[in-house]
């Protein structure tokens, strides 16, 4: 047999050397931002932090403040549009209010994610939800409501924190403009 003609040889190592760079730029770029396979999902961290949240609230709230917390950011950019007044709640003021809110409804409060979406990248992140409230209050008078939350994250040295939360109820309508305690949609 013959010899493989030079020009041959030359594509066949610039396609072998362009596959290599391919292949190692591939590498350098995975090695740089983790990927879902590599277990680094952010969608699916901030869901599972949402889960976590509300299965703290809903079972004995005192005892788990602080590890809600660590879900917060503690810094003082950390702000809560709430339901109750006043408006905002930022920073150290945020702390105080969580744990105002906690002796109120320490006694029973069972809290249960109806609707959940989220959305999120390596760096940033938001889950809105429909969140579902029921027990009793200190003076044993039951309560139900519906709210809506949206949690906005931050990855702060490698863990996702709440640095923005927004709770709202809708109203009825604009003539009464009074709060829709139980809406579902």
């Amino acid at each position: 047999m013959g010899k493989v003609p030079r020009e041959c040889c030359g594509k066949r190592d610039l396609i072998q050397g362009t596959l290599l760079s391919t292949v190692a730029a591939s590498a350098l770029v995975e090695a740089a931002e983790p990927s879902a396979h590599q277990g680094g999902d952010p969608k699916a961290e901030v869901e599972e932090i949402e889960r976590k949240l509300m299965w703290l609230y809903s079972n004995d709230l005192p005892k788990h403040v602080n590890e809600i917390m660590e879900y917060f950011d503690d810094t003082p950019e950390m702000l809560q549009f709430d339901v109750m007044s006043p408006r905002e709640f930022k920073g150290a003021a945020f702390r105080k209010h969580i744990n105002e809110f906690v002796a109120v409804f320490s006694s029973n409060i069972k809290v249960d994610i109806m609707d959940m979406q989220a959305h999120a990248d390596n760096h940033l992140a938001f889950v809105s939800s429909l969140q579902r409230n029921c027990g009793t209050d200190p003076k044993g008078k039951p309560f139900e409501f519906t709210i809506r939350v949206t949690d906005c994250f931050r990855k702060v040295n490698g863990k996702w924190k709440i640095v923005h939360q927004h709770v709202s109820f809708p109203i009825e309508s604009m003539e009464t403009g009074k709060a829709d305690f139980q809406s579902k949609r």
